[in-house]
């Protein structure tokens, strides 16, 4: 097993390998230390956690060969996670690959080839109804309870901006505090979906015009200062619209963001909605764990079949 770290060997911003409880290790990066653990931040994931030390590994090509394996590249997830920890430290889309590659034993691989039978085409496994893709996609998704945690403090924000931009009052240092607080929360794709007008309140901000009329017989320079706050707010809107559209899954299924957002969105509330009684969230919730479960034997199936 590959050397754990200390505190005194690391620091802020240093990437490792982090091992959650229950899960394999994965690419982080440190935002914070204490005496006996670190704050992490998972590669590819909205996800942070306190990690004690001893579950805590350098990232370099030892430990890279130790928990870069044929089984966990199996995972997209981790896949992404290592593909963007490479470019972080400055490794080329073609090197990033090669050095994937190199990491998967040469033996095992002729190990691998010499086994496999006389290629046979599998039977082409049935294709899943639109409402198993749903019902998976919702599963997936609901997985990210956890970030859940930050949901108040989003709602808090997002009602501080509507309140600080109305048509009769436009209070904009109480704007920019929100907006400077809504983009440095870790916000899940399951935290959007849950928060539909909070989103929709974002997308309408990128238009965003102070209201003025004749009447009010402004100056060149008043006018001048109202459009310039009003570019300030939408270029604001804007960077915090296309930080929710990062948390999709790209391309999207719809020609952009908001109308793939809202077709997700009316997917997790035509299958949450309605759920009040435990024991009909557990009932959804096999359903749904079996759905994720077939369509991930039939992805694997598909897989095997194209030589994956």
């Amino acid at each position: 097993m590959a050397t754990v770290v200390t505190a005194e060997t690391l620091a802020i911003g240093d990437i490792v390998f982090a091992k959650k409880c229950g899960y394999i290790p994965w690419p982080a990066k440190i935002i914070a230390k204490h005496s006996r653990a670190s704050l992490v931040q998972f590669m590819s994931t909205n996800d942070r956690h306190r990690i004690r030390y001893s579950k805590i590994w350098p990232y370099n090509e030892y430990t890279k060969s130790e928990f870069i394996t044929r089984e966990t590249l199996d995972y997209e997830e981790f896949r992404e996670a290592v593909f963007i920890t490479e470019r972080i430290r400055g490794v080329t889309e073609e090197g990033i690959i090669d050095a994937v590659m190199e990491l998967l034993s040469p033996i095992e691989e002729s190990l691998v080839l010499s086994s496999q039978p006389s290629p046979t085409i599998p039977d082409q496994p049935s294709p899943l109804s639109q409402e198993q893709l749903d019902l998976s996609y919702v599963y997936h998704v609901r997985q990210q309870s956890d970030s859940l945690n930050v949901e108040p403090q989003f709602i808090k924000q997002i009602n501080r901006l509507r309140s600080s931009l109305t048509l009769t009052d436009q209070n904009y240092l109480n704007a920019q505090a929100a907006f400077l607080e809504l983009q440095h929360l870790p916000i899940s794709q399951l935290l959007l979906i849950r928060n539909y007008d909070a989103v929709d309140t974002i997308r309408q901000l990128c238009r965003f015009r102070v209201p003025y009329s004749e009447e009010d017989e402004l100056t060149a320079d008043d006018l001048a200062e109202l459009q310039q706050d009003s570019q300030n707010v939408r270029t604001q809107a804007n960077h915090l619209f296309v930080h929710f559209a990062s948390k999709f899954k790209q391309p999207f299924s719809q020609p952009n963001f908001w109308s793939e957002y809202c077709r997700l969105t009316s997917i997790y509330r035509r299958y949450t909605v309605a759920i009040s009684a435990p024991e009909t969230e557990g009932i959804i919730s096999k359903q749904l764990q079996q759905t994720a479960e077939q369509k991930l034997h039939e992805d694997n199936a598909c897989s095997e079949m194209n030589g994956g």
